[in-house]
């Protein structure tokens, strides 16, 4: 009797194992084919540089104190925002993650006693290349080597990494001023003086973050993609929540995201791989991101939500850092900034604006990067957008028509109504063939989506 109900038992495991094989044998498919098919072709595949408009590198030449003024601090603000920044301390315990260059304090008027930030922010913190010949080099080197802090306006401050005390024979330099409303904009300027043959520079900044409302960041972006041959992707579109534990073995999923297309960066057997690892299933498609804070640090209080808002000027080089600390309300929310294949003497520059203020919904989050990118640079081009049927589907992000500064990097998609899928864009598109593309604009243009009527065989109007 024991015998038979123990084979008993044991064919009926046996049945929902192969039951279960089964069903996800049939569902499977189905799901992925349910995904939205996203073609990326070779053009895209590939970072693709910002030069300098302007090409003086007198920014670079040394002409001060190359030691570092760590008793210099620059105290800004403007009506929403104050912060004090510092200047590198080679004297400090810089393995530690303490206090190091950057904005170490930045306060809302509305909560002067709340440090957004628990040590530090807009701190340059690595350049890594991915070689074990560069290990001595590719943690902390920024936070190790002197810096020049200078006072340029009442609102604006620079810290300056000369090329002669620098490890890698780099001068780079980090311009921030305190904006018209709860912003702080940055400009980092690159430069390699010393010759150096590398596939690539990965420049990184901290965040270590202060009475966050939960550890994810947030973007939008593809989650959940597959890849196929051919350069062919499955995902799922739409506003991305990052740092789930549960979907990372209950741990973690810390990691670097990168724009849709980007490409893989090799290395050897480095320390600290992951700076350069990516999670291979997600992707952002708007270069910004963002998190919640708690305004008054009490997590009790559901009133005081703020927005901790990264733009970023442009998306192929930009990746995206999240490392779990462990604690939900101080997580850390970095970024890096990719140069492939540096050459000497070839300027490099990107602009960044950290917005700090009210949370008011992701509407008036996308609202603020349409802003902010028509504000870079003097208005000269006048950019249209439009969709072919009209009522086929709707641009996204909303209210991109507008004047935009010549070299002005746009990002947008389409999103068809039901019944409709995204077939092609018209005008000087980078990608006409993917659905959330871009643009960098040269001249007036009209741009505009055209979709087509979904047959009977797609899934999810897609």
């Amino acid at each position: 009797m024991v015998k038979y109900l123990w084979m008993h038992r044991k064919g009926a495991v046996l049945l929902f194992v192969i039951a279960s094989v089964l069903l996800a044998g049939i569902w499977l498919p189905i799901f992925i084919i349910s995904l939205e098919t996203i073609k990326i072709s070779p053009l895209t595949s590939a970072y693709v540089q910002t030069p300098m408009t302007e090409h003086n590198l007198s920014w670079a030449e040394d002409n001060g104190n190359t030691a570092s003024l760590s008793s210099v601090v620059f105290q800004g603000e403007n009506k929403f925002l104050t912060g004090a920044c510092f200047p590198t301390e080679p004297d400090m315990n810089f393995i530690s993650g303490g206090e190091q260059s950057g904005f170490r304090e930045l306060y809302h008027r509305t909560y002067p006693e709340r440090n957004l930030f628990r040590s530090v922010g807009f701190n340059f913190e690595h350049i890594i290349s991915g070689r074990l010949e560069d290990e001595f080099r590719n943690s902390f080197a920024p936070r190790k080597e002197p810096a020049i802090l200078r006072q340029l306006t009442e609102d604006s401050v620079s810290i300056f990494w000369p090329s002669k005390t620098s490890s890698w024979g780099i001068a780079s330099k980090m311009t921030c001023t305190f904006g018209s409303g709860p912003y702080l904009d940055m400009t980092f300027n690159t430069v390699l003086k010393d010759p150096l043959e590398r596939d690539y520079l990965i420049y990184m900044w901290a965040n270590y973050m202060n009475n966050a409302r939960n550890h994810h960041i947030y973007f939008f972006g593809v989650r959940d993609t597959y890849q196929f041959p051919y350069g062919y992707y499955k995902g799922d579109i739409g506003w991305v929540r990052f740092g789930e534990r549960k979907m990372a073995g209950g741990v973690n999923e810390s990691s670097a995201i990168p724009f849709l297309g980007s490409t893989t960066l090799d290395y050897e057997k480095i320390k600290a791989p992951y700076n350069i690892e990516l999670y291979t299933r997600c992707f952002f498609l708007l270069p910004f991101f963002y998190g919640l804070m708690d305004g008054d640090g009490d997590l009790t209080t559901p009133d005081d939500t703020m927005v901790y808002l990264m733009m970023f000027d442009q998306a192929e080089p930009i990746r995206f850092i999240f490392f779990d600390s462990g604690k939900s309300n101080m997580p850390v929310w970095d970024w890096q900034y990719v140069v492939c294949n540096p050459q000497i003497n070839q300027p490099y520059q990107y602009r960044a604006r950290l917005v700090y203020k009210d949370y008011q919904g992701v509407k008036d989050i996308t609202d603020e990067y349409v802003n902010w990118v028509k504000d870079l640079g003097r208005p000269l081009h006048e950019v249209t957008f439009a969709v072919e049927p009209e009522e086929s589907g709707t641009i996204f992000p909303e209210n991109l028509d507008g004047a935009y500064g010549h070299d002005a990097r746009i990002y947008f998609g389409v999103n068809p109504a039901v019944g409709w899928i995204f077939d092609h864009w018209e005008g000087p598109v980078n990608d006409p063939k993917r659905r959330y593309s871009g643009m960098q604009v040269k001249q007036s243009s009209q741009v505009r989506a055209v979709c087509k009527p979904a047959g009977l065989m797609t899934c999810r109007g897609l």
